[in-house]
Formats: structure tokens, C-alpha cells, sequence
């Protein structure tokens, strides 16, 4: 496994670590109620993050950033300097990651979220790609990351976060 770490003073940044998965078997074994995708779609309105972009009865899986499988689940969601969130909504821990257990790319770059990185962001045990730089996170990495093990790519340049990576 080849792994390239970039520290910077007050920044931590990790790119691609090399595993060989499968994107498709992460979609082919994903799980799906239709009451879970309605806890992904709620889970994205709390946010505040998709205001102008969503409305009542509006499939959450046309929403900007948003990639779901075949069967209406969240895979994805990629915001990079793509969403004006109101000042009071600019935290990381008002997306419940909790409610996305298919997740496999979280990249959510230039946004300007502030506070730490939750701790319950290692319960996306299926996430690949992991991308929160340009952001104002602070803090220690929580040591649930070490439940990422299909993590393939983690990028956190930009913001001023401390720890280690347990690799």
C-alpha cells in the first residue's frame, strides 16, 4: 500500500491511499428500506445545507452534490464551493452522517464549515473518499476514523486539525 501524507503548520492533509476495492461491490451490497432513504432525505433537509435546492415532496437524489444507487440511497455527496450555507448552519455536525450507512464519498471542500470532525464519522463504514479541506475544522481527528476501512482517499489540507491517521 502506497500512502502519501502532506503536513502542513496547523493543516493535515492525507491523499490517496491505495487499496484495491471495488466501487461496484460497495453499491451491490448496499442496504435500502425505503424508510432509510427517507431518514437520508430528512437528514439532508435538517442540514439547512440544501435550502434552495429542494422542495417538499422533491427527490433528495436530484439535489446538487447528491449520487444515490438504484435503490434511492445516498453514495455520495460532493459539495466543492458549490452551496452558500447560512452562517449559522456552517457546522459539520449538522449533516447527521449517522443516517447514510452506504455513504462512499463524503467530499465536502471550500464550504467553510466550522468546528471538529464528529466522532460519528466512523460509523460510514463504507466511505472511500473522505474530502473536508479548505474548511475552518478544527481540532483533534477523532479515533473512530480507524473504523474507515474501505477509506481509499482522505483529504484534509486547509483546515487546522490535529492528531494522526492510525494507519
Amino acid at each position: 500500500m502506497m500512502t502519501l501524507v502532506y503536513l502542513a503548520t496547523y493543516n493535515v492533509s492525507f491523499l490517496p491511499l491505495v487499496k484495491a476495492t471495488s466501487f461496484n461491490s460497495l453499491m451491490a451490497t448496499s442496504t435500502n428500506t425505503s424508510s432509510s432513504t427517507q431518514k437520508e432525505r430528512e437528514a439532508l433537509i435538517q442540514s439547512g445545507w440544501w435550502g434552495p435546492y429542494y422542495k417538499s415532496g422533491s427527490n433528495h437524489c436530484e439535489w446538487k452534490g447528491i449520487e444515490c444507487d438504484t435503490k434511492g440511497s445516498v453514495i455520495g455527496i460532493s459539495l466543492a464551493f458549490e452551496l452558500t450555507i447560512p452562517t449559522s448552519k456552517l457546522m459539520l455536525k449538522n449533516l447527521n452522517i449517522t443516517a447514510f450507512p452506504n455513504l462512499a464519498t463524503l467530499q465536502l471542500i471550500g464550504l467553510g464549515l466550522r468546528g471538529s470532525i464528529p466522532k460519528e464519522i466512523g460509523t460510514l463504514t463504507k466511505l472511500v473518499n473522505l474530502g473536508l479541506s479548505t474548511n475552518e475544522l478544527q481540532g483533534k481527528l477523532p479515533k473512530t476514523h480507524s473504523n474507515l476501512g474501505q477509506l481509499e482517499m482522505l483529504d484534509l489540507f486547509c483546515n487546522s486539525l490535529r492528531g494522526f491517521y492510525p494507519f
